[in-house]
């Protein structure tokens, strides 16, 4: 329920200053009445972007001016939307944002090359899917499958930035204030993101480029002729001790998570899975896309008008000023 402050008369303040007695360089000027709505919007949520120069002078700070509504010649619908994901577990929010593809401010090369570290979304949910026992049939359409996410990818382009954020731990609160009809309207914010450019397509260019190198390095490897020298071979064998011991370590039960595991089992347990099981879940958890509406469309519109009180009722504080500076 919202609730109103309306001014009331207070006792004069310690040291014979009384509030209403203004000093003429500071006058009050005019009073409103002040109406807190905790309960019309379910969530507010505060999207801060650091990198990002501010625009006052425009509703759509986000978009590029060729991509805006209104700009001419208006831009296609599906280049111009910005689209964003969530996941409400985990609480991380990422927003896609459409570039510019003017000559002066565009690279076709550069926007292919950067291009290849961008994520699957089809073999994401392949992954998810699992893999089961395959036929020969399987293997051919598997391998058709194949070949056509690879000219997809060869045709993939840089055209959109993504940022991306984990919720900001509340250290205080949070309020939006709207003045209507001599009014203000106090409304909490209920999550607080700062989204940064997300860098992760670099990293899997990165990737890509040594899982290359290594499979070329294990081809030409394959078709050498040449005998295994006998430092080689000391090498493999010390591989095999190390991965023999290690399952030994596994299996064996003594770590700090293994059976009847009191923190006792030494450092081949399993005493640092814990650390990488809340990344695990993160990146287990199915994204939720979200729609986004730009400020002029009625959804905003009708969001808007949650903001401002319908009933009111009157909030009187239960606090004193002394507990209120302690």
């Amino acid at each position: 329920m919202s609730a109103s402050a309306e001014p009331m008369e207070q006792d004069p303040q310690p040291g014979g200053f009384d509030s209403d007695s203004d000093s003429d360089d500071d006058p009050i000027v005019k009073r409103i009445p002040i109406f807190y709505t905790p309960h019309f919007l379910s969530s507010l949520t505060l999207l801060q972007y650091p990198d990002r120069p501010p625009r006052p002078n425009t509703q759509h700070p986000l978009l590029p001016p060729s991509l805006r509504p209104g700009a001419d010649p208006a831009p296609e619908p599906t280049r111009s939307r910005i689209t964003a994901r969530y996941k409400p577990k985990s609480q991380h929010l990422q927003v896609e944002v459409p570039l510019e593809r003017e000559p002066e401010r565009w690279s076709e090369f550069e926007a292919a090359k950067f291009g290849k570290g961008l994520p699957d979304k089809e073999r994401e949910k392949d992954n998810k899917k699992g893999r089961g026992r395959k036929g020969k049939k399987d293997d051919e359409a598997e391998q058709e499958e194949r070949l056509r996410q690879q000219e997809e990818k060869d045709a993939k382009r840089l055209d959109r930035m993504m940022f991306s954020s984990l919720t900001v731990p509340d250290v205080t609160n949070y309020l939006v204030g709207v003045v209507k009809d001599d009014a203000l309207h106090l409304t909490p914010v209920t999550q607080t993101f700062q989204l940064r450019p997300n860098l992760e397509y670099l990293d899997q260019i990165v990737t890509n480029e040594r899982r290359a190198k290594r499979d070329s390095q294990r081809k030409d490897d394959d078709d050498s002729d040449g005998e295994v020298s006998d430092a080689e071979l000391k090498v493999e064998a010390a591989k095999a001790v190390q991965v023999s011991v290690k399952q030994s370590a596994d299996l064996s039960g003594g770590g700090a998570f293994g059976p009847g595991g009191g923190g006792g089992g030494g450092g081949n347990g399993r005493a640092g899975a814990s650390l990488f099981d809340p990344l695990r879940a993160m990146e287990g958890e199915s994204w939720i896309d979200l729609e986004h509406y730009h400020a002029e469309t009625p959804q905003s519109t009708i969001a808007f008008d949650h903001m401002f009180a319908q009933d009111t009722t009157p909030l009187s504080s239960k606090t004193k000023p002394k507990e209120y500076l302690n």
